[in-house]
């Protein structure tokens, strides 16, 4: 059944199944890296077709970034192992392509599995009612209240959180309605997952600074996943509507100083060749002289079914 959350500290439900291995290790899995709608295909079987999702583990620690179809296998692996799920699902805002899988974790139809489910609102019973909504009979043929997991539901609304040890911070970002990227440092890996941002043109309600204290809050991680969902002639078309050009995010990973940066959100008529093309045609960022793109700096774009390690 679900509860609600009297506090913003996701720690008491943040213990999941616990997986072989070093427990210093972080690792980061693409389980959807597509948006808007999920794109399936032959023409996106590299890439992917799932919607966002990503799965990161340290230790016994379990986050699940945003909740895109790309969270029902994750679900249905979890599971298979068959101990109870403990996770916290960290989204970043409330647009279908990034909910829209929930529904179909099927943890949250189990009751031995314990979620925390975090997102930004103004109060915590926000998030539940805007989850509850997509699960409306109009829409989907079992109700919220039919959910046997137990889950917690948290509204971020300033501050830092703790997740059972794992510092996360929260920026709030530049897309319609009210959305953030998170900082997830643990001690051997420091993660900034943006998958929708407009960086540049649009109008935004955000502070005039906002720029320097987004590039403060990226500054030096290991990992940025970044939204790059247009071409720079696609951009012109859809300015305002809340992404950015795969250049823009460059160069934002340059002034950041980030060492490595993945390409999210990839539109739904990108297909894999496309994606490889304009990887080749991608020019270098723009790091300043006194703070130049570091030799060791990379970028790829986000595959679905990708790891990376560190630890």
């Amino acid at each position: 059944m679900a509860s609600e959350s009297p506090d913003a500290n996701p720690s008491a439900f943040a213990r999941p199944t616990p997986t072989a291995g070093d427990a210093n290790r972080t690792v980061i899995r693409f389980r959807g890296t597509r948006g808007s709608i999920p794109s399936p295909g032959p023409a996106t079987v590299r890439y992917g077709g799932n919607t966002s999702c990503v799965e990161i583990r340290f230790g016994d620690t379990l986050l699940i970034l945003d909740a895109g179809t790309g969270i029902r296998a994750l679900g249905a692996e979890l599971t298979e192992v068959g101990d109870p799920v403990r996770a916290t699902v960290l989204l970043t805002h409330f647009h279908w392509d990034h909910v829209q899988g929930l529904p179909f974790f099927h943890p949250m139809h189990l009751a031995s599995s314990l979620l925390h489910i975090v997102g930004p609102a103004d109060r915590d019973e926000y998030v539940e009612q805007r989850l509850a909504r997509q699960m409306e009979p109009i829409f989907f043929p079992v109700p919220f209240h039919g959910v046997r997991a137990e889950c917690r539901f948290t509204a971020w609304r300033e501050g830092p959180l703790d997740v059972d040890g794992v510092a996360v911070r929260v920026f709030p970002v530049r897309h319609p309605s009210r959305t953030v990227g998170y900082r997830i440092e643990t001690p051997s890996a420091s993660i900034c997952y943006v998958p929708d941002n407009e960086l540049a043109g649009g109008r935004y309600e955000v502070p005039s600074d906002w720029r320097r204290r987004f590039e403060a809050f990226l500054a030096g991680a290991d990992v940025l996943i970044h939204d790059t969902m247009y071409t720079a002639d696609e951009y012109e078309r859809h300015e305002g509507w809340g992404h950015s050009t795969t250049q823009q995010a460059l160069d934002l990973a340059a002034a950041a100083g980030v060492k490595r940066l993945v390409g999210f959100h990839h539109a739904p008529e990108r297909s894999d060749d496309d994606l490889d093309r304009l990887r080749r045609t991608l020019g270098p960022p723009t790091g300043s002289p006194d703070d130049p793109t570091p030799s060791d700096f990379s970028f790829s774009y986000a595959a679905e079914g990708d790891e990376l390690h560190f630890g």
